[in-house]
C-alpha cells in the first residue's frame, strides 16, 4: 500500500485521511509541524514548475520561511519524500544542505541573478545540476515506524507488531479490536503495544496502572493492580510490545483486562511454544530439501515435540516425529521458512 500526501482539503469526510484504489491519501496539514501556510506555498511552487526532482528541487522551490526545519523533519518522517527514490534517515541527513541549498538559490533570484544552479534551469536550457546526497544508513524499520507514529498519530508503513505477526496468531486468543462473543472472566491473552500508562495510587498507598494496548485490530485497556504492577512495572513501558494474560470483561466495545501476567513479546514463543508444526507440499518439495530439513532439525535439537503436516493432491496427513525434538529458536524458524516457504511453520501451546 502506497502513501500518498495531498492537500488538506481532499477528504469530503472530515477524517485526516482516507484509502483510494488502495493508496493512503492523507491531508499534509494533519501532519505535526505542518501548517496550511506550509502546504499552499508547496502547491503553489508545484503547479507552477512542476513535480519535485529531488529534496534539493523542493528546497530550491518552496519558500523556505514557510516550510521551516521542523516542517520539514515532519514531512520526512511521514514519508512525503519516500517516492523520489532515496530513504527517510538520508533525506533527513542531507536536510540542512538541502536547506542551505535552497536558500542561496532563492537568494540568487531575488537579485536577479542567473546561474546554472536557479531552479528556472539554466541558459540555453542545460538541466539543473543538483548537489549528490550524502549517504547515510536506513533507520532500523522499529526507528522509522516510531517518527511515522510521532508525526502522524498512527503507523502507515507497517506495524511493529509484524515481527511478531506468527506468535500472535498462534498464542493470543482474543484480538482487541473484535470482541463479538466474548465471554466476560474469561482467560484473555493478549498481544499488543502498550500506547499509554497512568499511574493511581490505591487504598493500600501501593501503585498501581491503566494500562493502553493496542493490536492490529484495535485497543484495549488493562487494569494491573498494586502487586502485578510492581512485577511487571520495568516491563508494562511505553511502545513496549508485550502480551498480557488475564480476566476480561467486554464494556461496549472496549476490552477489559485485569491483568495477572505480562511476558515481553520477544519472549513469548521461548515461553509458550509446547509444539512445532511443519508444512510440506509434496507437490513443490524437492529431495535435497527433505535431507537439508534433517540436517536443520539435528543441528536445533531441543525439547519441543515436531510435528509435519503433509500435503499433496488428495490429502493432508498429520503424524510426529519423535525422533527430531527442536529448539524453537529464531535462527531454527528462518531456516525452515528460507526452506519451506514463510508460512511453513506453527507453534502450538498446548
Amino acid at each position: 500500500m502506497g502513501i500518498e500526501v495531498l492537500p488538506p482539503d481532499v477528504n469530503e469526510s472530515g477524517l485526516d485521511f482516507k484509502v483510494v484504489d488502495g493508496r493512503i491519501r492523507f491531508g499534509l496539514c494533519a501532519i505535526k509541524n505542518v501548517g496550511e501556510s506550509a502546504i499552499d506555498t508547496v502547491i503553489k511552487a508545484r503547479s507552477e514548475k512542476g513535480s519535485f526532482e529531488n529534496l534539493f528541487d523542493f528546497c530550491s522551490d518552496v519558500d523556505l520561511r514557510l516550510v521551516n526545519k521542523k516542517c520539514l523533519e515532519s514531512l520526512v518522517q511521514a514519508g512525503a519524500f519516500d517516492s523520489m527514490g532515496s530513504h527517510r534517515a538520508q533525506y533527513m541527513e542531507n536536510l540542512e544542505r538541502a536547506a542551505a541549498f535552497g536558500q542561496a538559490c532563492q537568494a540568487r533570484e531575488l537579485d536577479g541573478q542567473s546561474s546554472l544552479f536557479d531552479t528556472g534551469g539554466a541558459a540555453g536550457g542545460a538541466k539543473v545540476q543538483f548537489p549528490a546526497m550524502t549517504s547515510a544508513p536506513p533507520w532500523p524499520e522499529s526507528e522509522k515506524l516510531a517518527r511515522e507514529k510521532s508525526v502522524l498519530g498512527f503507523f502507515v508503513s507497517g506495524h511493529p507488531l509484524l515481527r511478531y505477526e506468527e506468535e500472535i496468531k498462534d498464542f493470543a486468543n482474543v484480538r482487541l479490536g473484535d470482541i463479538s462473543g466474548f465471554r466476560n472472566n474469561s482467560t484473555v491473552r493478549a498481544c499488543g503495544i502498550v500506547t499509554s500508562v497512568k499511574k493511581k495510587i490505591d487504598k493500600r498507598n501501593n501503585t498501581m496502572a491503566f494500562i493502553g494496548l493496542e493490536d492490529f485490530t484495535g485497543k484495549g485497556e488493562c487494569i494491573v493492580f498494586s502487586d502485578p504492577y510492581a512485577k511487571y512495572q520495568s516491563i508494562l513501558q511505553p511502545d513496549a510490545m508485550v502480551m498480557v494474560i488475564g480476566k476480561g470483561e467486554a464494556n461496549g466495545d472496549l476490552l477489559k483486562i485485569i491483568v495477572n501476567e505480562v511476558h515481553p513479546m520477544d519472549k513469548v514463543r521461548e515461553k509458550f511454544t509446547k509444539g512445532v508444526i511443519l508444512s510440506i507440499d509434496l507437490n513443490d518439495i524437492k529431495e535435497n530439501t527433505i535431507v537439508r530439513l534433517r540436517e536443520v532439525m539435528e543441528e536445533h535439537k531441543g525439547s519441543c515435540p515436531c510435528y509435519f503436516s503433509v500435503r499433496n493432491a488428495h490429502s493432508t496427513t498429520m503424524f510426529q516425529t519423535r525422533r527430531f525434538p527442536v529448539d524453537a529458536s529464531g535462527r531454527f524458524v528462518e531456516e525452515v521458512r528460507q526452506m519451506l516457504g514463510p508460512h511453513s511453520i506453527r507453534f502450538t501451546s498446548q
